[in-house]
C-alpha cells in the first residue's frame, strides 16, 4: 500500500513556499494555512502557544508532519487505499483539498 512517504516530493514540490492570500486575510507555509496549523500545531507539532511566525518559519520536516497527519486521515491510519481521492488531489496540484477533506 502507499505511504505518506510517496508523496511528499510532490506535495514539496507544488506546496514548497510560504505565500499570504489577501483574499482569505492568511498566511499559508508548505500548504499549511494558518487556521489549520493554529488549530493542529499544538497537537502534531508540540507547539503550544503557535505564532504567524512560526508558521511562515515552519521547516520541511514540520511540514511532512502536516502531510502525514492528513494522510493518516484520509486513510484511515493507512488501512484503505487512498488512489482515487489522490489522483484528483494531485492533479489539482494541491494537498490543501486533502486537509479540507479530513476534519481535525
Amino acid at each position: 500500500m502507499t505511504s505518506f512517504i510517496n508523496i511528499l516530493p510532490f506535495v514539496r514540490k507544488w506546496e514548497g513556499g510560504e505565500v499570504y492570500f489577501p483574499t482569505e486575510k492568511q498566511w499559508t507555509n508548505r500548504g499549511v494555512q494558518w487556521n489549520t496549523y493554529k488549530q493542529l500545531a499544538p497537537k502534531i507539532l508540540g507547539i503550544q502557544n503557535p505564532t504567524v511566525e512560526g508558521l511562515r518559519s515552519m521547516t520541511e520536516s514540520q511540514g511532512d508532519k502536516f502531510v502525514e497527519y492528513f494522510w493518516n486521515k484520509a486513510t484511515n491510519d493507512n488501512t484503505i487505499n487512498p488512489s482515487p481521492f489522490f489522483s484528483s488531489s494531485v492533479n489539482r496540484r494541491s494537498i490543501s483539498g486533502l486537509m479540507l477533506a479530513c476534519p481535525s
